[in-house]
């Protein structure tokens, strides 16, 4: 069998993260979140975001977020207001539940990371950190690989 990918491995790494925290907020007694509503979470402010935008950063449809902020608004997380600027458009925002939740989801990544460092050594976490904030330009397609004559 092959390595796995580096792609498959930062994602299986996201996936650990994201699974430790979705069970540490409802472990603290805070809403269960599923995996898109833990990853929209992670893009909203107080002071919103279009839905459209939320959409774009996560990568899904606009229809997707829309559901996912809708269960989001009944655990009483997020809230929606009309756009001023835009008649047809929505802007999700953090209410104070929410702000608490993502407090909260703030010193969850800190232990996790806390975690991590001791498991795989303080000084391959500092690396790892460090080679995830290296600038990788804008994302771009692979053409096919070349055959050998």
């Amino acid at each position: 069998m092959t390595d796995p990918s580096l792609a498959r491995l930062l994602l299986s790494a996201f996936t650990w993260f994201d699974t430790a925290l979705r069970a540490s907020l409802a472990a603290r007694g805070l809403p269960e979140l599923t995996h898109a509503q833990s990853l929209l979470m992670a893009h909203l402010q107080a002071d919103g975001i279009r839905i459209s935008e939320l959409a774009r950063r996560v990568g899904t449809t606009r229809q997707a977020a829309q559901k996912s902020v809708a269960a989001l608004e009944r655990a009483r997380l997020v809230e929606t207001v009309p756009d001023p600027t835009n008649a047809s458009a929505r802007i999700a925002r953090l209410t104070p539940a929410g702000l608490r939740n993502t407090k909260a989801a703030a010193e969850i990544f800190a232990a996790l990371e806390s975690r991590l460092a001791d498991r795989i050594g303080a000084e391959a976490a500092m690396q790892l950190r460090t080679a995830l904030q290296a600038e990788r330009g804008a994302p771009s397609a692979v053409g096919p690989a070349k055959r050998k004559a």
